[in-house]
């Protein structure tokens, strides 16, 4: 089996925007999408969301592209709410999604910000980027600042420390 380190932040709204994910909603909800992820080999952090949207934050094998993963988890959970008859009416996803692919360094505060939307929201602290679920990719990088190259001491230093935290050294 290959190794991997691929983690992603979902964003996905319900069709139209409607309140469908209500407070009796939303435990059925989440736990169908985590046992749905699990499923396939993810490994889900958070999920959390609104009355009209989710966000999952997850680590997804390389087996499953982003787009054929979040199109199983969102067919799979709007079947399984239809079934359970607590949404007036049928259960149905927007098309779109927003996926951000990120660094593990980044996964608690996705995590936290995806465990907070409901708070998120209420006080107006959305991160707009992580938001979106339609218009395409970016136009372009707007600042390369910042940024190192692959021979920098930065980046060596940090992968020894990723490296020595996975595989200790032991004394022979």
């Amino acid at each position: 089996m290959a190794y991997w380190q691929l983690y992603y932040h979902f964003v996905w709204t319900t069709a139209n925007r409607a309140p469908l994910v209500t407070d009796e909603v939303t435990p059925i909800l989440y736990t169908q999408l985590r046992t749905r992820a699990e499923r396939m080999g993810a490994t889900v952090y958070a999920i959390g969301g609104t009355a009209w949207h989710v966000h999952v934050v997850v680590a997804v094998p390389p087996r499953w592209s982003p787009a054929l993963f979040v199109g199983q988890l969102k067919s799979q959970t709007s079947a399984a709410l239809n079934r359970t008859g607590l949404v007036a009416g049928r259960f149905a996803w927007h098309e779109g999604y927003g996926v951000y692919a990120f660094d593990r360094r980044q996964l608690r505060p996705m995590i936290d910000y995806v465990e907070q939307q409901r708070a998120v929201h209420a006080t107006r602290h959305e991160i707009r980027a992580l938001e979106l679920v339609d218009g395409g990719a970016p136009a372009a990088v707007a600042n390369n600042e910042g940024s190192f190259y692959i021979d920098s001491a930065a980046w060596r230093q940090e992968l020894a420390a990723l490296d020595e935290a996975m595989f200790p050294r032991r004394e022979l």
